[in-house]
């Protein structure tokens, strides 16, 4: 980046010289020096300024790509995420599936350094961090762990007082709705993500 400065400068008081002693020495074709000069003024700032932005384009991507590849380390599409596509609420499940969810708020979400620079997948990103939020939330109030798994109370859905099997069922619908949403905002970050950051 600083080479770009370098050149634009080193060009610039070379355009400048001409220009003085163009103007100095009134040569017999000073319009058409002075017109040349300018002309090679503004070619030197439009070049330096497609170079500086395809070098600030670059470096953008090279940062949002990393942050992507880190995400997609962390919640990998074949664990956790994976696991509540499969899983319903409304019986058992196995509390350590879901350990990259608490990876992904402990690594990713807290850190300044892990945000995208392209406001759009950042917040897609910000969308997918609220969601991991809620479900995990929801996941710590609303169910209870047994001896080899965990549930919201299974004694609740099969009980004869109609307050406890709505509540089991209103439990059980609201973490599957939360699954989905987030589900549906990792999905939404791969596919803008993948159609973004991997172009030539």
């Amino acid at each position: 980046r600083s080479g770009l400065f370098v050149a634009r400068w080193g060009n610039m008081i070379i355009v400048f010289l001409l220009i003085f002693l163009t103007v100095k020495y009134q040569s017999p074709n000073f319009y058409l020096s002075l017109a040349i000069s300018l002309i090679s003024l503004v070619y030197i700032e439009i070049n330096f300024y497609m170079n500086f932005n395809l070098l600030f384009k670059k470096s953008y991507f090279k940062h949002d790509l990393s942050i992507f590849e880190e995400i997609k380390r962390i919640l990998n599409p074949l664990g956790s995420i994976n696991y509540i596509k499969e899983v319903d609420f409304y019986g058992r499940f196995h509390i350590e599936e879901l350990k990259d969810f608490s990876e992904y708020l402990y690594v990713i979400d807290p850190s300044v350094d892990k945000r995208f620079l392209d406001e759009d997948l950042e917040n897609i990103r910000l969308d997918l961090s609220s969601s991991i939020k809620d479900f995990t939330s929801a996941i710590a109030s609303l169910t209870y762990p047994n001896e080899t798994n965990q549930s919201i109370p299974i004694e609740w859905r099969d009980s004869r007082d109609k307050a406890l099997v709505d509540r089991f069922n209103q439990d059980a619908e609201k973490l599957n709705s939360l699954s989905r949403k987030l589900v549906k905002h990792y999905d939404n970050l791969v596919r803008e993500a993948s159609e973004n950051l991997y172009k030539d």
